[in-house]
């Protein structure tokens, strides 16, 4: 239990991953272009919707016809039905504000992945010694592009489902919101990490190894990460630091031990990455 906790794949050390992530981004060269690419990407979209949101609820004018033929009872139910819908529009705002701030990390993932993909591999070139280049067709280029959209969806998906799984539990007091919050904390830690496996062809057999044996230090990492997005207005930055901290995460892991253990054969194209000592 204490090597879950301060081990080597422990919790503290993936909680203090943002950190980490976060002087990569400030103190490493030519990566700063990069971190800010999928904060714009993210940000714009999310403005766009609510700008579309405002102007939708600005200009719409609920209304039913009047229910004369019912007399009094059915001007009194045509008032009820216009006031319900018009008071109604105003709650679509606060509504999309609170689906925004719960969804913006898992579809920023997807909306950048590309974005995450050239920050990541700038990333991995600060900590690694420089690969050999490998000339790779375009067609498994292609593939690599796809499959980190791909990866990204699917990863949001289970968050979703686990997520309406344990929301009746948010009625339960006190301790209700903790259920969420874990599963939350845990993609979201999964989401940053899957970045640089995506990036580099593996597949959920190769990225099981990593997942098994760093659960704890993902768990840890994404409840950093859950924290930091609570912080107002500041929280939107957290994005690039999250992608430098997961292939961070990447880097260190041994694949090459893993997958032999594993009896695993690499992937077509896939060099192990080597921290620079």
């Amino acid at each position: 239990m204490i090597d879950r906790l301060v081990g080597d794949n422990g919790f503290i050390g993936g909680f203090l991953l943002p950190f980490r992530g976060a002087a990569i981004l400030l103190r490493g060269r030519g990566v700063k272009r990069y971190a800010v690419l999928p904060l714009l990407v993210n940000a714009v979209l999310y403005l766009a919707v609510l700008a579309l949101l405002f102007y939708l609820v600005w200009n719409w004018e609920p209304g039913t016809y009047d229910w004369q033929f019912w007399g009094c009872f059915g001007d009194a139910v045509t008032w009820t039905v216009n006031a319900v819908l018009d008071f109604s529009r105003w709650i679509l705002v606060p509504v999309y504000l609170v689906l925004a701030a719960l969804t913006f990390t898992s579809v920023g993932m997807v909306v950048a992945s590309p974005f995450n993909d050239i920050l990541s591999e700038r990333v991995e070139n600060l900590l690694c010694h420089p690969k050999q280049p490998v000339d790779m067709p375009l067609r498994l280029t292609l593939r690599s592009a796809i499959l980190s959209v791909y990866d990204s969806l699917i990863i949001t998906t289970k968050e979703l489902g686990l997520s309406l799984l344990v929301l009746p539990l948010l009625l339960v007091p006190l301790v209700g919101a903790v259920p969420i919050f874990l599963v939350g904390a845990y993609y979201a830690g999964r989401g940053f990490v899957d970045v640089g496996m995506a990036r580099n062809l593996l597949r959920n057999k190769h990225k099981k190894l990593l997942v098994r044996k760093c659960w704890w230090q993902v768990l840890g990492f994404g409840m950093a990460m859950q924290l930091l997005f609570l912080i107002p207005l500041l929280g939107l930055i957290f994005l690039p630091v999250g992608v430098a901290a997961g292939t961070i995460v990447y880097c260190e892991f041994d694949w090459s031990e893993a997958m032999k253990k594993a009896e695993l054969a690499p992937p077509v194209g896939f060099i192990p990455p080597r921290i620079e000592t």
